[in-house]
Formats: structure tokens, C-alpha cells, sequence
């Protein structure tokens, strides 16, 4: 049976059907539909590689403009 999650950063996003390591796999609580994990993952996944990529940790300001 398979388990419903949700990952980020693989080729074949778009596909039906994807294979991914369960290390890169979040577990998708059951009150968020496919729809919202994809919305979650593409929103927060790309602010938080963000954050790591530069370093910011929780004594740094931070401006978010947009």
C-alpha cells in the first residue's frame, strides 16, 4: 500500500507516476489534499533551500519584499 507524501527537488514532478528515495519524502497529514502538499512544497521548499543556501540563522534580520 502506498503512503501518501510529498517531496521536492526530482525530475518527473509533472509525471503520473515518480520514484524518489523515502529519504526526500514528508509524510502529507491527512486533512491536506494532493493539491495543497504540491502548493506547500513548492512555497515552503523554495524559501527554506533558500534560507540554507545562505546561511540565516535566527539572529539575522531578514527583509521579504514581494
Amino acid at each position: 500500500k502506498y503512503r501518501r507524501a510529498y517531496g521536492w527537488q526530482r525530475d518527473g514532478g509533472m509525471a503520473d507516476y515518480m520514484i524518489a528515495e523515502e529519504k526526500d519524502l514528508i509524510a502529507l497529514p491527512d486533512e491536506l489534499s494532493y493539491a495543497d502538499g504540491a502548493q506547500v512544497a513548492c512555497g515552503f521548499g523554495t524559501v527554506y533551500e533558500a534560507i540554507e543556501k545562505i546561511g540565516v540563522s535566527g539572529n539575522d534580520t531578514v527583509l521579504i519584499t514581494g
